[in-house]
């Protein structure tokens, strides 16, 4: 914060890069029930902010630091944001050529969501990064460190 950086922390702002809006929103947790009543679930900070998110006037992106949040149980089809930004299964940490990740946190073994750009719904997409750190000591294998750059072009 000191150094201008915007900070998110389960919630969402509207913000203008070169005089066009966009919406980012920001949550740790799941996009579904996740073990929760519908009443715990509609309470959590998450629902608040792909609520908030889902009926912006401007583009949405969330980010996410799990991909869980927004690709698994019934979240993508409930959910319909423009953008997913996610990390947490560092690639696969283990990356088998030609096949994908071997193992991610959360997911296990062969995880559906480690890595890439998917596409979720109608209308939302989902990009994973490897990200910069490994995992529980695991060593990355055919999967090098990344900072991911998403360029936002404006629709015509």
């Amino acid at each position: 914060r000191d150094t201008g950086a915007i900070v998110f922390d389960e919630e969402c702002k509207d913000i203008s890069l070169n005089g066009n809006t966009i919406r980012f929103g920001s949550t740790l947790g799941h996009g579904f029930l996740f073990g929760r009543t519908r009443e715990e679930f509609e309470a959590s900070p998450e629902y608040a902010v792909l609520s908030t998110l889902e009926s912006s006037p401007y583009p949405a992106i969330l980010l996410a630091h799990m991909p869980d949040t927004i690709a698994f149980e019934d979240a993508r089809r409930r959910w319909h944001i423009d953008l997913a930004l996610c990390g947490h299964t560092h690639g696969g940490v283990i990356r088998i050529p030609g096949k994908g990740g071997l193992y991610a946190p959360v997911q296990g073994w062969w995880p559906p969501f480690d890595y890439g750009e998917y596409q979720l719904n109608d209308r939302m997409h989902m990009i994973i990064t490897s990200g910069i750190s490994g995992h529980n000591h695991i060593p990355r294998i055919f999967n090098l460190p990344e900072i991911c750059v998403v360029n936002l072009i404006p629709a015509e």
